[in-house]
């Protein structure tokens, strides 16, 4: 389509502006490609062409809207009046390979389910984008502001015997768990469930502004921890140092058997229960999570590998849906961002010397304390508020802190899709049945290479595989990796 019958298309687009949490800085700068494995062919057609249904259902034709930014810097959807050739709801592209995946030089490094009774250290995330990711799509926002392209692109890889989905998004379209309603809503009409599809919620009005109660940002238990300018200031001079000396940046993955964190969490429920402090005295049914020990874990095998000093303040965000919260789950898919951190303050020597036991009730502690509606209604003023003053989030704790950032998209479900109603039968047994069609792997990268101001130590749980192990996607530090993987091998000794 010539560039002038866009223009006229578009003048008849339906203008929608953003919800208010999907345009902030860290949303605006993260484009991200999240990679499912199965280890069948799939037909690409039957996948295009339930998505292209999906967008047919109710309000989820949002999600084929363009991006925009208005003359005040803010940036709002334009929705096309009806989808066409020219200007689709999304981008779906293919690419055929004749061989099994285990032929493949690059493609077969890719992780999969495998029973394992130890820890794996395996490659690099973002090593696999010239595989898994079509060579025109989007890199960052500026692709989607300075083009046509909707704010999905599809790319699927089949080989003899697996197959390969990504699909590429911005941060402002998703978080983990929309990206996981898109999935399920996705499947559900692949396998002819579309009574299952739920409704989209937000098309034009923002369900979480309208969710949350006012109270005054002093009332978090972190607003008198929040950076001053001068603390921001003195935060971004070290993260510039931080760079300047360490401006290489490897993104891996770890695979961590479930047996190994069931063991780490029972030893640690059993060391609670039995010490002898104020907390367990008035609680016997202390509760820690496997999210819980795994990010007490974690942590302490990353700042066992940069070793700072034992004063060093670590600060730990971990990072919680808050859809539940606000009572926005139980009525239909809300696919935007919707999640705040909960903060937990450390020393590297009370993180290193102390059990994992009390590192994970720290933690527990703070998002049992941060997570309940007063508090989420507060940080939801203090994030204005810092944002109105400082063009920031809130960032609390010390500036020359080691700031330690967990996603987990454990409950996301993602290794629970089931694309079986795609399967190819191609005569050797696998395709047809009721089997069901789970991915192995899921491999969630940025652009690449890795820039040196990439995100540092931010932890990616993307959640546990159809045999129990646990992934972990990490990144660190290029220099630190191999004291990292040594290190694995040593906290694990305090099991």
């Amino acid at each position: 389509m010539a560039s002038e019958e866009t223009s006229q298309a578009a003048a008849n687009d339906t203008r929608i502006p953003f919800h208010f949490w999907d345009d902030v800085p860290y949303t605006r700068g993260i484009c991200l490609n999240v990679t499912l494995r199965l280890e069948e062919v799939l037909d690409t057609k039957k996948l295009h062409d339930s998505v292209e249904r999906l967008l047919e259902i109710g309000d989820w034709k949002k999600l084929g809207a363009r991006l925009r930014q208005n003359e005040l810097g803010k940036l709002e959807y334009h929705l096309p009046s009806k989808f066409t050739k020219d200007r689709p709801g999304f981008i779906f592209t293919t690419a055929n390979h004749a061989n099994p995946i285990s032929l493949h030089p690059l493609a077969s490094q890719i992780p999969s389910t495998q029973e394992t009774n130890q820890i794996t250290v395996l490659g690099c995330m973002s090593s696999f984008n010239s595989i898994t990711k079509h060579e025109n799509a989007p890199n960052g926002i500026e692709d989607y502001l300075s083009s046509d392209i909707p704010q999905l692109f599809i790319h699927v890889v089949t080989f003899t015997d697996t197959t390969l989905i990504t699909v590429t998004f911005l941060h402002t379209v998703f978080d983990a768990m929309g990206l996981s309603y898109f999935f399920q809503a996705w499947t559900a009409v692949l396998s002819g469930r579309e009574d299952q599809v739920p409704p989209f919620l937000g098309f034009d009005e923002d369900i979480l502004e309208a969710k949350t109660d006012y109270v005054p940002a002093e009332k978090h238990v972190l607003a008198s921890k929040t950076f001053t300018k001068f603390q921001m200031a003195v935060f971004i001079l070290c993260r510039w140092w931080e760079t300047y000396w360490y401006p290489d940046i490897q993104d891996k993955v770890i695979s961590i058997p479930n047996i190994f964190v069931q063991k780490m969490r029972e030893t640690a429920l059993q060391e609670l229960k039995t010490q002898p402090s104020p907390q367990s005295s008035k609680d016997k049914n202390i509760f820690i999570s496997e999210g819980d020990i795994l990010l007490a874990y974690l942590s302490k095998t990353l700042i066992s590998a940069l070793n700072p000093t034992p004063s060093t303040l670590i600060q730990i965000s971990n990072v919680f849906d808050i859809r539940s919260i606000l009572n926005i789950s139980q009525t239909g898919a809300y696919t935007g961002n919707a999640t705040i951190p909960s903060c937990t303050s450390l020393t590297t020597q009370s993180l290193q010397s102390n059990p994992l036991s009390k590192t994970a009730l720290a933690l527990r502690t703070s998002l049992n304390e941060q997570r309940i509606p007063t508090q989420v209604n507060a940080m939801s003023s203090l994030r204005k508020k810092t944002l109105q003053e400082t063009g920031y989030l809130p960032l609390v704790g010390d500036p020359r802190q080691i700031s330690i950032t967990c996603t987990n998209w454990h409950r996301a479900r993602f290794f629970e899709l089931d694309f079986k109603a795609a399967r190819v039968d191609n005569g050797n047994g696998l395709g047809g049945g009721d089997e069901p069609c789970k991915p192995s792997y899921i491999n969630t990268a940025g652009p690449s290479p890795l820039g040196p101001h990439v995100a540092r130590n931010l932890l990616t749980v993307t959640g546990r595989d159809g045999v129990g192990n646990w992934w972990v996607q990490i990144l660190a530090r290029a220099i630190a990796w191999e004291r990292i993987e040594e290190v694995i091998r040593e906290v694990g000794g305090d099991v």
